[in-house]
């Protein structure tokens, strides 16, 4: 006898229930949730790691610099205290003095020194004008969120008065010294190096090997910088490319910058970005890393890497400093003989005080 094949029930279910669905929906998010930190790490990795690789660019290009010249670049020129005259170079920092040792010789080319970056017509040049305008991707750290360009001195001032609407940022700076405030005195016409500049880029002095007695390893020479406002976790906005000057022409190496900072109204009189001060360019390893706000911001070190940030020793190697490494925050004015923590003997080329573990 033949054997019967039941027929298909319509009861048979086509598809998922709404229960399996969702158990499946739920084990996706899990999945999900475990595996976006480890992307999200993955990423930061990444970015510590180039910001990391621009500095040891950056530290190969000093060494020939210094190879060339016997001595490594002026960290920022102010040669005279004044917009007139013939004599009109102020305003360019140690980042311009390195393009033709990181494979911009024709961005260098283009710079007519005797000029300032820019300002009123009078006082620089087209060629000036166009290379103050170029970011360059070894300043350029992945984990900044700096803009490209930035204007300054523009709104409210009036047109051709000196604002440039579109200046090159940069996410590194040169270490001036173990102490903030004034960096130079002004001298008649000239500008003399304040006795606190001790770091590694003076103001209108480059300094030799033989002048960093407490050894090239023992020295950072350029830390990370991060753009923000003042007010929201220690960054600030004024972390220029190539210089920095004053609306009318002329660098003052003097200013410190404003006493308070208000980050909120572009172009406003007490605006970091709208002052001209080295700070734009170079730092001072005085306050806390990755702690200042308000108006010690736009002289220190920060960065957004959980922790610390790195930093160019002048030996060439690239050091992840911890924001919690030893600091006395000791005052120029009050003990400028010390005591020092850990991260103001890093700044000095010539204490002789032992460095210790960081």
């Amino acid at each position: 006898m033949a054997r019967l094949t039941p027929a298909p029930s319509s009861a048979a279910r086509a598809g998922f229930t709404l229960i399996e669905l969702l158990v499946v929906i739920a084990i996706i998010g899990i999945l999900v949730a475990l595996l976006l930190p480890a992307v999200q790490q993955a990423r930061e990795a990444a970015r510590r790691s180039q910001c990391k690789n621009n500095l040891k660019q950056i530290g190969l290009a000093l060494h020939n610099y210094e190879s060339t010249y016997g001595s490594f670049p002026i960290g920022f020129i102010d040669t005279i205290n004044t917009t007139t005259g013939g004599n009109q170079d102020s305003g360019w920092s140690w980042h311009a003095f390195l393009l033709p040792y990181l494979e911009q010789a024709a961005l260098y080319n283009q710079i007519d020194f005797r000029y300032h970056p820019w300002g009123i017509s009078a006082n620089t040049t087209l060629g000036n004008l166009e290379v103050v305008t170029k970011p360059l991707p070894v300043f350029s750290c992945p984990t900044d969120p700096k803009p490209p360009t930035h204007g300054l001195h523009v709104a409210p001032h009036p047109t051709g008065d000196g604002g440039i609407p579109n200046v090159a940022t940069s996410s590194y700076c040169g270490v001036v010294s173990p102490f903030d405030g004034g960096q130079c005195v002004v001298s008649g016409t000239t500008m003399v190096t304040d006795p606190r500049n001790t770091g590694v880029f003076g103001i209108n002095v480059a300094r030799r090997v033989r002048d960093v007695t407490d050894g090239l390893s023992n020295t950072a020479a350029v830390g990370e910088v991060t753009w923000g406002k003042a007010y929201y976790g220690g960054q600030s906005r004024n972390n220029t490319l190539y210089g920095i000057l004053q609306r009318l022409g002329g660098a003052m190496c003097q200013n410190v910058g404003p006493s308070l900072l208000n980050s909120d109204v572009d172009g406003a009189s007490n605006d970091e970005e709208s002052w001209a001060t080295p700070y734009h360019v170079l730092r001072a390893m005085h306050k806390k890393l990755n702690g200042p706000t308000g108006a010690f911001a736009h002289r220190s070190f920060h960065s957004r890497h959980t922790g610390g940030a790195h930093f160019l020793m002048l030996d060439g190697s690239v050091r992840f400093v911890s924001e919690n490494v030893h600091n006395t925050e000791t005052n120029f004015n009050n003990a400028p003989d010390g005591p020092f923590g850990i991260y103001q003997r890093l700044a000095n080329i010539r204490d002789g005080l032992v460095l210790g573990e960081f």
